[in-house]
C-alpha cells in the first residue's frame, strides 16, 4: 500500500513543485490510514494538486473540511509528519507551532 501511495505522491510532487505535500500514516489494530495534506501559497495550485492526486487513480477520499479530518486523525502525541521527495523522507516535521512547518518546508526548498 505504501509503495503505491509513494508512486502517486511522487507524480503529484513532480507536477506541482510549489505545493508542499505531507503524509501522516496511522496504524492501529484494525485499520491503516494515511492522511495527505497539501500546503501552498496559491489556493488554486493546492486544489489542483489535490485533484491531480485523486485523478492518478489512488483509491482515497479527500476532504477540505477540518472537522471530519480531526475526528478521523486523532493525535495523542503532537502531530508528526514527513516531507517526501521521490518517495523518500527529506525532512521530519515535528512541530506545528508558530513558524512551523513553514520554516522547515522553506529550508528544504518545498516552499518559497
Amino acid at each position: 500500500m505504501l509503495a503505491a501511495l509513494a508512486e502517486h505522491l511522487d507524480a503529484t510532487v513532480a507536477r506541482f513543485p510549489s505545493v508542499g505535500i505531507g503524509s501522516y500514516p496511522r496504524f492501529d489494530d484494525t485499520d491503516h490510514r494515511v492522511k495527505v495534506t497539501f500546503d501552498g501559497r496559491d489556493e488554486g495550485e493546492v486544489r489542483s494538486a489535490a485533484s491531480f492526486l485523486r485523478d492518478t487513480g489512488l483509491q482515497a477520499a479527500t476532504s477540505l473540511d477540518i472537522a471530519p479530518l480531526r475526528a478521523v486523525f486523532k493525535f495523542v502525541d503532537p502531530p508528526y509528519g514527513v516531507a517526501l521527495e521521490h518517495g523518500r523522507q527529506k525532512a521530519a516535521i515535528v512541530s506545528f507551532e508558530e513558524n512551523e512547518p513553514a520554516a522547515t518546508l522553506r529550508k528544504i526548498g518545498f516552499v518559497e
